[in-house]
């Protein structure tokens, strides 16, 4: 019996010293754009590379690269330039100083090209907003606040939403933020709401953002998501990102929202 033990443990170890050959495919880096287009607001992109699945996870900031937008017969142009969005603490590494206005029934189309001549397209539009009907607020022994927002599904039509409240103020941490991406799958055309958990406090100023997604931008989000998810498993296949742009990866899309703010005063 001993020596058997004996012989299984030397086969457990001899096993755990094998070298384990991952056959992946070869890499051919492309173009990833994130581009959000959001009314009264400048215009901003992330351009970066992808890297290949064993490669750290940073993807690298592309410069130098012609970054287009046009519709209704007007070019903007972005520079490369570093900036911040405080509230979503994205990165954006192309700017225009010009402020976007939004035009409904616009198709809006986007062209980059780099310096090793690739190029990425993609078009986009803005869809009108669904209202935030009301607030509501749920306090626990310790005087903390969950905040509640409901709204009103329309009917008969596939709607998908992220809606974000947060303490006003001029810098926004993650974590002073509650965040959720949802679509109307189990409400459509009824009222919904939902409450944050217990992270704001009394006197705070609440601001709540509900913004309505087209469908290719909700898709894209959740398969960044899986990919997350797919890369805290050693043992997951890599997501594939459900792309809207041709030439690279990414997402170009509109961002439109109904806004409301109030202090809490109970």
């Amino acid at each position: 019996m001993k020596n058997l033990s004996l012989i299984l443990v030397l086969a457990l170890v001899c096993a755990c010293n094998q070298t384990i050959k991952l056959d992946l495919p070869t890499h051919n880096s492309q173009l990833v754009v994130e581009f959000y287009l959001e009314n009264a607001m400048p215009l901003r992109c992330l351009l970066q590379e992808s890297v290949s699945f064993t490669a750290p996870p940073q993807n690298p900031l592309i410069q130098g690269a012609t970054v287009i937008v046009s519709y209704n017969g007007t070019s903007d142009t972005l520079k490369y330039g570093i900036a911040i969005d405080t509230l979503t603490q994205k990165i954006y590494n192309y700017t225009a100083k010009k402020i976007l206005i939004a035009q409904p029934n616009t198709t809006y189309n986007l062209s980059i090209r780099d310096t090793k001549g690739r190029v990425l397209t993609g078009s986009t539009h803005f869809i009108s907003p669904v209202p935030i009907e009301k607030f509501d607020y749920v306090f626990n022994p310790k005087d903390s606040v969950s905040v509640g927002i409901f709204f009103r599904d329309p009917a008969n039509v596939d709607n998908f939403y992220r809606a974000i409240a947060y303490k006003q103020k001029p810098r926004i941490q993650i974590n002073e933020r509650a965040d959720i991406q949802l679509a109307d799958l189990t409400f459509s055309g009824q009222l919904f709401g939902f409450y944050t958990d217990y992270v704001f406090t009394k006197k705070d100023t609440i601001a709540m953002r509900l913004y309505s997604l087209l469908p290719e931008h909700y898709t894209y989000a959740e398969s960044i998501e899986d990919a997350a998810r797919a890369n805290l498993n050693p043992f997951a296949q890599p997501a594939t990102l459900r792309s809207n742009v041709k030439g690279g990866l990414g997402i170009f899309t509109t961002l439109n929202f109904d806004e409301k703010k109030d202090i809490i005063l109970k």
